[in-house]
């Protein structure tokens, strides 16, 4: 398969995502819509995310950007951290409190999640992906680095809590 394939198959999978989004948010979203001067910041970015980064996100890498790859790379990388980080606060409540009752389901609920984002992160860093856009391997770990970051200030942040 061609570079140029895998990135429009890439491409209608995280449309398919965005579709998924806005039908799953869809009442929250028309809420949010109804009322925008009672926006918080938990809403605005909902809004961005939804109907700016994704979208983008889709375009540019569409067009065979290095700012779509970068973009996808980034919006694949900080849900898998999170993911991560969700995982080990889980896992750090049960260790200190094991008897405690949570409605909190971590694990078998989100590995399709997991495999995604993995699968993402996997073949836009082939090496076949980066020739194709020119991304070197510098560029493809200070991207790295970025989310990686944020996700230690997650980590650090859930167990010190």
């Amino acid at each position: 398969m061609t570079a140029r394939k895998t990135i429009r198959i890439i491409c209608g999978i995280n449309l398919l995502e965005l579709v998924y989004v806005v039908f799953k948010n869809a009442n929250s979203i028309y809420s949010t819509l109804r009322d925008p001067l009672g926006w918080g910041i938990s809403e605005f970015l909902m809004f961005a995310l939804t109907f700016i980064y994704l979208p983008l996100t889709i375009i540019l890498f569409w067009q065979e950007t290095k700012i779509g790859w970068s973009l996808l790379f980034f919006n694949s990388t900080v849900p898998l951290i999170g993911l991560i980080a969700d995982l080990l606060a889980y896992i750090k409540q049960k260790f200190v409190n094991p008897d405690s009752f949570t409605d909190h389901h971590v694990g078998i609920d989100q590995l399709p999640e997991f495999v995604i984002f993995t699968g993402f992160l996997w073949v836009i860093n082939t090496l076949k992906i980066r020739d194709y856009l020119g991304i070197s391997k510098p560029r493809m770990l200070t991207t790295l680095l970025i989310p990686c970051s944020l996700g230690v200030l997650m980590w650090v942040f859930v167990f010190l809590m």
